[in-house]
């Protein structure tokens, strides 16, 4: 993960020589447009680069989990301040994250294509030019036309408005049905942003269609025989919205998921389903009318046995970590019942990575999934992955070259002690003796065991007098 984040920082900083110093912003209030298409590009470039299309897919997944997320509370809209004394303010807070997402939903309103005539135009008309937003959004208008879409300028809601809408979709007797807008944030009453969703309906025979239909008021009513369907939204790269399905089509996209074709809905849209199902269930703490119903959330998570995809585990990441600071995993009833619901969604992923942990495919991915399973496997304690790290500590003192990765270190030695006995505890402390590595000495201190926390005791002192 670390090798990503460094190549997005350096891929941001060379893009932007395009977009950020070669065309320059007339306001300091515009210079999120450039800043959010060095983003869109520079990270297009590090997929092309890396030649892994599956991180484009985590980015996208990524910049729409915490822009959401952040949304709920702070106002990620871009800043249309002129004030120069608010200048500061600008960089106070990454209020630019969600402005990429609107620029991919603008691109895919209009196609790839020609979103990047209009890029190569607005750069080749205004190069070394001081420009406002403005005309960057007029000639996205007219490169549009020219290809055959129209877009609106309703479309600007999306950079004008606070927080983001709910959809819902409802049936509406036999032929139609009903998707509508809205937001449950009460302190604003938007419903007009302008959208374009794409539908997956899949029937109980096996075959399924998809249907594309604009949304730029409250509500719209369309023609579209669902009658015992399974729906699912199709975001695309798109998507910046919360989806409400009805109780009936939550249950059937659970039992679509926990089935042997759930590879057959994106990677993203098996994220975008997991993140909507994390915030309703969280929403039913705070009585939110939409919440959803603890066994449902369950029910759709209970597929994540079988997932070993990162992307896809991304939000759930985010939902174990949610959990760990709300709810200690302690011993009460609460704790331990969410503990062991938890570590039941890590068992397959943990035995499927250590059977084909030689055949999986080493990119940076899979590395992410592999330490954050291993991680909340252990954190969780469950009990192959402390056999597991003892078992690695052990080799790596038969063979040190066997962990050459500083993090996979410090998992087999911390975790490797959590339940190590005395025997495995002092092949460590006297390696620790023998050749001065003091760096050993903390982690000599993860075990469990009573009478070894009183072996550790004199031992720290002397760290403690060595580092003074």
């Amino acid at each position: 993960m670390r090798k990503i984040e460094v190549a997005r920082l350096i891929a941001h900083k060379i893009t932007y020589q395009w977009f950020g110093n070669a065309i320059s912003s007339s306001r300091w209030s515009f210079f999120w447009l450039h800043d959010g298409l060095a983003t869109l590009f520079g990270e297009e470039a590090i997929v092309k680069t890396l030649n892994n299309s599956e991180i484009l897919d985590f980015f996208i997944v990524q910049n729409q989990y915490e822009s959401l997320h952040l949304d709920d509370y702070f106002k990620m809209n871009p800043p249309l301040m002129n004030n120069l004394s608010e200048i500061n303010s600008l960089f106070s807070f990454p209020c630019c994250i969600k402005v990429p997402i609107v620029l991919r939903m603008l691109k895919n309103a209009i196609t790839d294509k020609a979103f990047r005539s209009g890029i190569h135009t607005y750069l080749h008309q205004h190069m070394f030019k001081s420009v406002t937003f403005y005309e960057f959004w007029l000639i996205q208008v007219v490169t549009a036309e020219s290809y055959g879409y129209h877009i609106t300028d309703k479309f600007l809601n999306w950079i004008l408005y606070e927080h983001y809408p709910f959809l819902k979709w409802t049936q509406n007797g036999s032929f139609y049905v009903e998707l509508a807008q809205a937001s449950d944030f009460s302190t604003l009453h938007y419903g007009n942003w302008w959208m374009r969703i794409n539908v997956i309906v899949k029937s109980s025979s096996g075959q399924s269609y998809k249907t594309r239909q604009t949304l730029e008021r409250h509500a719209s009513i369309f023609a579209l025989v669902i009658q015992g369907d399974m729906i699912i939204v199709d975001i695309q790269q798109t998507g910046y919205y919360r989806f409400e399905y009805s109780d009936e089509n939550w249950h059937k996209i659970a039992h679509y998921l926990n089935s042997s074709e759930y590879k057959n809905v994106s990677a993203i849209n098996r994220a975008k389903i997991i993140d909507d199902a994390c915030y309703f269930t969280i929403a039913r703490k705070f009585n939110i009318r939409r919440a959803m119903d603890i066994l449902t959330f369950w029910k759709i998570t209970n597929y994540l046995r079988q997932e070993i995809n990162y992307v896809a585990w991304y939000p759930m990441f985010k939902m174990f970590e949610y959990l760990s600071t709300l709810i200690p995993f302690s011993e009460h009833t609460i704790g331990t019942f969410i503990k062991q619901k938890l570590k039941e969604l890590l068992v397959g992923p943990f035995e499927i990575l250590i059977v084909s942990l030689e055949h999986l495919p080493e990119n940076d991915l899979t590395i992410c999934l592999k330490q954050e399973i291993f991680k909340w496997a252990y954190t969780l304690r469950h009990s192959p992955c402390l056999e597991m790290a003892q078992r690695k500590l052990l080799m790596h003192y038969k063979n040190p070259a066997s962990i050459n990765s500083p993090e996979w270190k410090e998992w087999a030695f911390c975790k490797g002690l959590l339940k190590a006995n005395m025997s495995v505890w002092n092949i460590v402390k006297y390696r620790w003796m023998k050749n001065k590595q003091y760096e050993l000495l903390p982690y000599l201190a993860c075990t469990r065991d009573p009478s070894i926390i009183l072996e550790y005791l004199p031992y720290s002192f002397i760290w403690n007098n060595k580092n003074i």
